[in-house]
């Protein structure tokens, strides 16, 4: 103990003065600046992580010890066991409780005291300019450790009223949308996508209230940070979050129920509900498909397997329902079965098969085929008139297409989930033919899709949808079908 408590001591002292120097050392040459990048920040990092974490967690003075000093390569996320262990009492009516107020404020103290010396050593907008091209630094380190100095406890709170949405949870047992949106306080959020615009919203009142700027996007074309008129603009009044802010950190918007999604590697919470619907509508297409052949689910780029394997287990239950049930009892109760109608002509049910590369490094938590979507699509795909094939991709890497290998392979229909149009999800015109984002003739507007013979239907189910980057402002994530048409 002696030890780490002297190692904490160094740690304290000579963490922000190491930020400091290796943030000026960035400006010097381009090969500094990569040395900087790629070695001196993730140590300093992890420093600051560990210690701004300890500073939090350390017994008080008026004698409300929570235990020895933890040293751990990973405050953050401590570990669940110890969460679930804790059992803490989260409030319900959303206010935090005395004891996780303490907790947010000690670790957002320490990380101000940390990291605004060394991050705005003469609190002028010009320091903001040293750092912020370094968008790893920004959304991976600053913008994580304030999130989790606001929402971490909240979070543990959450997780531990409601285990189904904890890691370690039954990989079968899917939340109902409604628990989901009582657990977070979703209530007052809206099921509607109305656009993105909000994002940059305290961006522009920064400006405003700093003397005026402009929103301009990084060199590297996507990234949106604030451009104040004056380099020399005073910052010594906006506090941490406000900084990372200008900086292209969008912290104003996060709810925790977005970190909680980003945190878990989340990018679509699968509900009952809206697993239930796009399993009943892959039925449909199924039973209308049965007179010609079968039905194949492929699914790519299918990450931890989750989303296949739900889609699987309601058919499985589906098909112990229908064995179970008569057309006599068609009259009865609405039930499950009911819901979905009976299909009794059926001769079986669709084959769900999940692939993805392993290029993401994504836990598997279901089977999962080590296959690229080329790969997956020469194995799966191949032309056959007795084989109905529907591909199920979810969150497309942004910028990325893969749509047209898809329609290469004549698969009778593909379905993305995720951002669509101006998302974050796939090539905004490849993908989803938006003609505004394409840089070709007037004449070259035409989707790709209309082109390859495809029908877009932008179906039902997405008012169902709960993901990652909703707001209460707008739902971000959609289900749209392509289906091959003639």
């Amino acid at each position: 103990m002696i030890i780490l408590s002297l190692i904490s001591k160094i740690n304290k002292k000579v963490a922000p003065k190491l930020l400091s120097a290796t943030l000026n050392a960035r400006t010097v040459s381009p090969s500094v600046t990569f040395m900087c990048d790629a070695i001196c920040l993730p140590l300093i990092q992890r420093i600051i992580s560990i210690e701004a974490q300890d500073d939090a967690e350390r017994p008080s003075k008026s004698g409300n010890s929570t235990g020895k000093r933890k040293f751990r390569l990973f405050p953050w996320m401590d570990s669940y066991i110890d969460m679930v262990r804790k059992q803490l009492k989260s409030d319900r009516e959303g206010v935090p409780s005395k004891k996780e107020r303490l907790h947010s404020e000690t670790h957002h103290m320490a990380l101000e005291s940390y990291l605004r010396p060394a991050l705005i050593p003469t609190e002028k907008f010009k320091d903001v300019k040293r750092w912020r091209d370094n968008t790893s630094f920004v959304q991976q380190f600053l913008r994580k450790e304030i999130l989790r100095s606001l929402y971490r406890n909240k979070i543990r709170d959450i997780v531990s009223e409601y285990p189904v949405l904890g890691p370690n949870k039954d990989k079968s047992q899917l939340p109902s949308r409604n628990l989901v949106r009582k657990a977070f306080d979703l209530s007052s959020w809206t099921d509607v996508h109305n656009g993105y615009s909000y994002e940059t919203e305290r961006m522009e009142e920064l400006c405003k209230i700093n003397g005026g700027g402009e929103l301009i996007k990084l060199k590297d074309g996507s990234t949106i940070v604030a451009e104040l008129h004056n380099e020399s603009q005073s910052l010594s009044k906006m506090n941490l979050a406000d900084v990372v802010e200008i900086a292209g950190g969008f912290i104003s918007g996060i709810h925790p129920f977005n970190f909680y999604c980003e945190e878990a590697g989340i990018y679509e919470v699968h509900t009952a509900e809206y697993i239930q619907e796009l399993s009943s509508y892959l039925l449909r297409r199924a039973e209308e498909f049965q007179e010609k052949g079968d039905t194949l689910i492929l699914e790519v780029g299918a990450g931890n397997g989750l989303l296949s394997k739900h889609i699987s287990d309601f058919f499985e239950m589906y098909s112990r329902r229908r064995k179970n049930q008569s057309r006599k009892n068609s009259k009865r109760r609405r039930t499950l079965h009911n819901i979905i109608q009976t299909r009794e002509g059926m001769s079986s049910l669709p084959k769900v098969v999940a692939t993805d590369d392993g290029s993401w490094h994504i836990k598997k938590r279901a089977k999962v085929e080590k296959m690229s979507v080329i790969e997956a699509l020469y194995h799966y795909a191949q032309p056959n008139d007795s084989v109905q094939i529907i591909v199920i991709c979810s969150w497309m890497p942004k910028g990325i297409d893969w749509t047209e290998n898809m329609r290469k392979a004549r698969v009778s229909e593909y379905i993305l989930l995720g951002e669509s149009d101006f998302g974050s999800c796939g090539h905004e015109f490849k993908t989803w033919g938006n003609a505004s984002q394409h840089q070709g003739g007037s004449g070259d507007n035409v989707p790709p899709f209309v082109v390859d013979g495809y029908e877009r239907k932008d179906l039902s189910m997405s008012k169902l949808q709960l993901s990652r980057y909703d707001t209460k402002f707008s739902r971000s994530s959609s289900t749209v079908s392509f289906r091959k048409f003639g």
